[in-house]
């Protein structure tokens, strides 16, 4: 009976002996766990870190980004402003275009020193003429006796300029230009598919003048003549430009525009996260002791 209870005793120990080893390498292993878990949560600081760093950087742009918003809408709203001036400034460019083609496809390229004809109301060119209509080059021969064109009277002491214009035929024609009471007459404007090649300028004193009835050498008619490359007709076009127009158009909000994309954002240390949970060791609780 002693022998047996011994046994037991024996067996029990054993028991306690097993349970309390497998407990220790059930610690060992906890410890083991716990050191990853320390390695990992170190790993996570450094990634909140970087994560906190470029959080402030992205700050930084979306604050530089807002800034360029505001100078994009500033220069929008200039541009906005500034759209009727460029749209006049555009026409008036157009309107120049349009001028000076029309004069350089249509001019005279050699001059025929243009007096006062033999017979009375009547011009004439004392060298062969060369000139362009609509990009094309025709001539016009020595010519004395050319038929004024009639026009409207032109009153006493008044002065008036006279364009003289060709055809692709040959033909000339005179046009009136517009009577005033000071020497600042201009010319008219040149009839259509012609080009000028000459002038006169007619002052009255004590007379009336017309075209086609009123001889050049009546008494109280002066007149100048004038060789012309193409009639300008008074628009100063490279002047209605205005300076205002052009200085009214700022932009300067631009060199606000500061905003970069900030790097890609990098996180190392997210492969330090490796721990895992150990396996359990089987570890049982002893059976109770017997009596």
């Amino acid at each position: 009976m002693r022998k047996s209870k011994e046994t037991t005793l024996i067996r029990a120990l054993n028991n306690i002996i097993t349970y309390l080893t497998e407990e220790q390498t059930d610690g060992t292993a906890t410890n083991t766990y716990l050191t990853e878990c320390t390695t990992d949560v170190a790993a996570i600081v450094l990634l909140l870190n970087e994560v906190k760093t470029e959080h402030n950087v992205n700050v930084t742009w979306v604050t530089e980004a807002l800034a360029d918003i505001a100078a994009i809408v500033t220069l929008a709203n200039e541009l906005r402003t500034n759209h009727a001036t460029i749209v006049t400034m555009v026409n008036e460019l157009k309107a120049d275009l349009n001028l000076l083609r029309t004069q350089t496809q249509n001019m005279c390229l050699v001059t025929g020193d243009t007096i006062e004809g033999t017979n009375a109301n009547t011009i004439q060119i004392q060298t062969e003429i060369e000139y362009l209509i609509d990009n094309q080059i025709y001539t016009k021969a020595v010519t004395d006796n050319i038929a004024m064109t009639a026009a409207a009277l032109q009153a006493d002491s008044t002065y008036c300029m006279y364009l003289c214009s060709i055809d692709t035929s040959g033909s000339v024609t005179i046009t009136k230009g517009t009577e005033l009471g000071t020497d600042t007459a201009v010319l008219p404007a040149c009839p259509a598919s012609e080009c000028s090649f000459a002038a006169f300028k007619i002052a009255t004193s004590g007379a009336t003048f017309t075209s086609g009835t009123t001889d050049l050498g009546a008494g109280g008619i002066t007149d100048t003549f004038y060789d012309l490359a193409f009639a300008n007709t008074g628009a100063s076009f490279p002047t209605v430009i205005a300076a205002a127009d052009v200085g009214a158009i700022s932009a300067g909000a631009t060199t606000s525009v500061v905003a970069t994309l900030p790097a890609t954002a990098t996180s190392p240390n997210a492969t330090g996260i490796a721990a895992t949970v150990p396996t359990a060791t089987g570890a049982t609780v002893p059976t109770a002791v017997p009596e």
